[in-house]
């Protein structure tokens, strides 16, 4: 099937499920060619039955997983990735997983914490990108990136979504906000600058007045 030829694969791994139901990994290629046809429910129902034969089949509960989380069965999504992380505690695929799930719950913290651990991992793997499947470092970094400038990740979700609802670009509400910050700091520091010059004619006149 990695030529290509999904139909005949699919056709050939039927038939070896039909002559012996017993093997796990009949059905995990058919969950994938599955995958790779589009045919979500199908391999989804592969890998179910993948992992009745080997429960502890990783990337079987990796990919189902990654389906769940692509229907927005987001409960179901994080419970498949917790349980490979659980099976192996440093599978950098499980971490990176868990931490898209997380960011589309609108955890963006825990997501935070998943993409930093990816990286942690990955850094001592020989070969980085293929550890990531289709998500390099860099895609994670940039990722990482944007969440790790959110500060009060639930006031600054709450910020872009009124700010996309008024139909301006998020990226241009926030530059507005720095430049206000920044505007605000001058002026305080011009009316500092300010008092600490009046201050003295001030004294100068009282003394004056008072002479």
């Amino acid at each position: 099937y990695q030529a290509g030829k999904l139909d005949v694969a699919v056709e050939w791994l039927t038939k070896a499920i039909a002559e012996d139901s017993s093997h796990a990994r009949y059905f995990f290629n058919l969950g994938v060619v599955r995958q790779k046809q589009g045919s979500a429910e199908a391999a989804a129902e592969a890998y179910r039955k993948t992992l009745g034969l080997d429960p502890d089949h990783l990337d079987a509960r990796s990919n189902l997983g990654n389906i769940l989380l692509e229907q927005g069965r987001l409960a179901e999504a994080e419970a498949c990735q917790q349980s490979v992380l659980r099976l192996n505690p440093q599978s950098v695929e499980g971490h990176n997983n868990l931490g898209v799930v997380f960011k589309e719950q609108g955890r963006l913290d825990e997501a935070i914490a998943s993409y930093q651990r990816a990286l942690e991992l990955g850094k001592t793997l020989n070969d980085i990108d293929s550890s990531f499947g289709q998500d390099t470092p860099d895609r994670i970094r940039q990722r990482l990136d944007v969440l790790a400038t959110q500060g009060d990740c639930a006031e600054r979700e709450r910020q872009i979504t009124i700010l996309e609802r008024q139909g301006i670009d998020p990226s241009v509400g926030l530059m507005v906000t720095l430049l206000m910050l920044l505007c605000s700091y001058l002026v305080t520091l011009l009316l500092s600058g300010l008092c600490w010059w009046v201050k003295p004619l001030i004294v100068r006149r009282v003394r004056s007045a008072s002479s």
